[in-house]
């Protein structure tokens, strides 16, 4: 694995509505192929991604995730290429 390919995410003091909440939102991120891994310290979560592993797909989860639980998705212009650069881009995308 090429550290280049990596690149670390933050997403800063998550609300949870319910413990339930909390369990999908670790759920979920646990599910997503193009996280390679994820740690915490204090109130920030780090989310370490695997562009090498970035698909279609998994954008898709990556914008509905960051979406819903009210993470910065402005920092996922970090994982534009090409392929996303478009739709990374249209607003009325997500």
């Amino acid at each position: 694995m090429d550290s280049d390919q990596l690149a670390e995410l933050e997403a800063v003091i998550v609300k949870f509505y319910s413990p339930h909440d909390e369990q999908c939102f670790f759920d979920w991120l646990g599910r997503m192929e193009c996280v390679r891994r994820f740690y915490g310290c204090g109130d920030t979560l780090y989310i370490v991604i695997d562009r090498a592993l970035l698909s279609r797909r998994e954008m898709h989860d990556l914008l509905g995730f960051f979406y819903r639980y009210n993470i910065s998705m402005t920092q996922l212009r970090v994982l534009e290429t090409p392929e996303f650069s478009r739709f990374l881009r249209d607003r009325d995308a997500y």
